[in-house]
């Protein structure tokens, strides 16, 4: 053990490091702290220029670049991957969002041929569910789920999906269902937390008075996120009542969207100022992977309402700081948005309550510790799990949560 290496895969390339960089950057103190080499990642060109990526390098991270992918660009990414592993030698190539899936497993099948029983592991991850079912996908999308799923992920190692219900949706689609697992996701619980000088900070600068209900709405993918749902929902709440006023932002929402009263925030890197400035985060997805922005607000001490999608009702299952409503309903959205108001009093312990489960269950370095296990399982020779690693330090409690 020692010389183990991790070769990230992506076409990440937002102007700020998210919860995606942030979730690989715990992952690679994971590793790191059992003894492997500082972790490597291909980007694009786009990507390289970002100031997060200057700073992986800074961090000792290796960085190399991969073309874009398509169905024409996939040689050309294949061959980039190709060329970084053979220099780079990875233990695992670690592939995450889908576009260079299909480049990935092509320079691994070449690197396989080469090395033999030398070449890295195969992983691809999933963080974005389906808009409908799988059952309920045409006759195409099947054939193309059985071209990529089935036979092409024959050289797939294992895959990962963000919630147990999307390793369920990968299996569907056709990986085996032996090979896939739902390694649950993780919040930044450090950034993500409560603090009232901020609060009272972004909320002075958003006009807002003590008394006004801010709702907070991730709308950078405006359908998928029930960001029209929400505009509908306050033209009802915006009715005379005797109640406080209630103000919608979000962040992300295109300019061409109809957004009504809902307010757009354009993205940002001090999302958790706004999770501590607001009142009630608003998760109305159609379909999610892993609802980073509700379990974010639930980490900050907030309060939400958030739609029965299969991949984050395991993420707050059994809270009553979080009112559940139909996927696709503005209607049932307004009712909880007032009943949740009408239940003001009680926000302090039942967003205390919400932070609790957030640092018990989706805490991100629980999840770096669950994929440093995954890579152990991959390669136990190489890398030891989180159990193995406390006891040969002496320290039972390595690698345990820390709340």
């Amino acid at each position: 053990m020692g010389d183990f290496r991790v070769l990230h895969v992506t076409d990440y390339a937002s102007a700020y490091e998210g919860a995606f960089i942030r979730q690989l950057r715990m992952l690679d103190e994971e590793v790191r702290a059992r003894g492997a080499r500082p972790s490597a990642i291909c980007l694009n060109a786009r990507a390289l220029a970002r100031p997060w990526a200057r700073q992986l390098e800074e961090d000792g991270w290796e960085l190399r670049e991969v073309p874009p992918s398509s169905t024409r660009a996939e040689r050309g990414a294949a061959a980039a991957i190709a060329a970084t592993v053979r220099e780079l030698r990875p233990h695992v190539v670690h592939v995450h969002f889908g576009t260079y899936d299909l480049a990935a497993r092509k320079a691994i099948r070449r690197i396989r041929r080469e090395l033999g029983a030398g070449a890295p592991k195969l992983v691809w991850h999933y963080r974005t569910a389906l808009e409908e079912p799988v059952t309920e996908r045409g006759p195409l999308r099947r054939l193309k789920d059985w071209i990529k799923f089935t036979r092409g992920g024959r050289d797939v190692d294992m895959f990962v999906g963000v919630t147990r219900a999307l390793g369920v949706e990968v299996a569907a689609r056709g990986a085996d269902l032996e090979r896939s697992r739902g390694i649950v996701a993780g919040c930044d619980t450090d950034t993500f937390r409560r603090d009232m000088e901020v609060r009272r900070r972004v909320r002075a600068d958003l006009g807002l008075e003590d008394e006004d209900v801010l709702l907070l709405h991730m709308g950078w993918a405006w359908y998928r996120k029930g960001g029209d749902l929400l505009a509908e929902a306050m033209r009802s709440l915006e009715l005379p009542t005797d109640g406080p006023r209630i103000v919608a932002c979000s962040i992300g929402a295109p300019d061409d969207a109809v957004l009504g009263s809902v307010r757009r925030l354009p993205i940002t890197d001090r999302v958790h100022e706004f999770h501590q400035a607001s009142d009630i985060f608003i998760s109305a997805s159609r379909s999610e992977g892993f609802g980073n922005g509700l379990v974010e607000s639930m980490a900050c001490e907030g309060v939400a309402v958030a739609a029965a999608a299969d991949g984050q009702l395991e993420t707050f299952a059994g809270l009553t700081g979080v009112a559940t409503v139909p996927v696709g309903s503005a209607k049932e959205l307004a009712t909880a948005i007032r009943m949740l108001i009408e239940r003001r009093a009680e926000w302090g312990p039942l967003g205390a309550s919400n932070r609790r489960h957030v640092l018990e269950r989706h805490s991100m370095r629980r999840w770096a510790r669950d994929m440093g296990d995954a890579y152990a399982e991959l390669h136990p020779t190489w890398l030891p799990t989180a159990a193995e690693n406390a006891a040969s330090l002496g320290s039972p409690n390595l690698g345990m949560e820390v709340a």
